[in-house]
């Protein structure tokens, strides 16, 4: 599925496709829910760590906050937003606002009907940046700590899709 469509810019309007691009980068880049990455405040960035830590998020139910390690594309996009913008947010919409998940929502729908996907939420994102932290590195565990998820087993509807890339393989690696 052509996913790199979603990240291209619309010719109609780059200025205002501008912000959605960098959010669905950091989506991919770290793993997180839409909801995630649009609470993110600069309070929560610890660049001596490499990481955000973000202490309210959903499964806060264990007690423990939600780390992001920040790869080093998007401590680059990060330090760019912190010096392009004045907000306590990280990520802003067109109109220097914080991104709510209505807006994600709305603005994905506009970008499928657009891009002529189908099937695309903003969550799609996450599911295929874990699929491929899977496929590349084959690490169930660390994937699932890196998704935030309290299990495995969660993390583990993923694995369908490096299952059938696994057969793939093995089709043309052995015959």
């Amino acid at each position: 599925m052509p996913y790199p469509t979603l990240f291209r810019s619309p010719r109609e309007s780059r200025r205002t496709g501008a912000p959605f691009r960098r959010l669905l980068l950091a989506l991919d880049w770290t793993l997180c829910r839409p909801g995630e990455l649009a609470r993110l405040q600069w309070e929560h960035i610890r660049w001596e760590q490499d990481v955000a830590i973000i202490p309210d998020h959903k499964t806060k139910r264990t007690g423990k906050p939600k780390i992001i390690p920040l790869v080093p594309k998007m401590q680059r996009l990060l330090r760019w937003l912190q010096r392009s913008y004045s907000s306590e947010f990280c990520f802003l919409n067109s109109r220097g606002i914080p991104w709510t998940i209505n807006a994600i929502d709305q603005r994905m729908s506009h970008v499928k009907d657009r891009s002529g996907l189908k099937d695309v939420v903003p969550y799609t994102i996450r599911h295929r940046a874990a699929t491929n932290s899977i496929l590349r590195t084959g690490d169930l565990k660390m994937t699932s700590m890196l998704m935030g998820h309290t299990s495995t087993k969660t993390t583990e509807r993923y694995t369908h899709l490096a299952q059938e890339h696994l057969v793939s393989f093995a089709k043309k690696a052995v015959g």
